[in-house]
């Protein structure tokens, strides 16, 4: 939602439309074509979630993350990378 208002806010603000790519056949066109994609994917899995919970089951619920040691070590490697640069940035 966020993104969205954003991009939203910038295209009343400059009207120049924050979401466009080239339509050629490049690297930047691909990447423009598999954004917008995944946007739309993104804003029906979201909207699924929100308004037909009876779908939850088939949108790969995700049963195995609910597992208390998961939880931690998800934390940890959270978390590790700030340990880390504590321990070997130079004072």
């Amino acid at each position: 939602m966020v993104f969205v208002l954003r991009s939203f806010l910038l295209w009343k603000k400059t009207n120049i439309n924050p979401l466009t790519f080239n339509k050629g056949d490049d690297a930047h066109g691909y990447n423009g074509k598999v954004f917008g994609i995944i946007s739309i994917i993104e804003l029906i899995v979201v909207s699924i979630y929100a308004f037909i919970p009876s779908w939850h089951k088939f949108l790969l619920p995700f049963w195995y993350l609910e597992n208390d040691t998961l939880v931690y070590v998800g934390w940890a490697l959270l978390y590790l990378p700030y340990y880390l640069y504590g321990l070997l940035s130079p004072i």
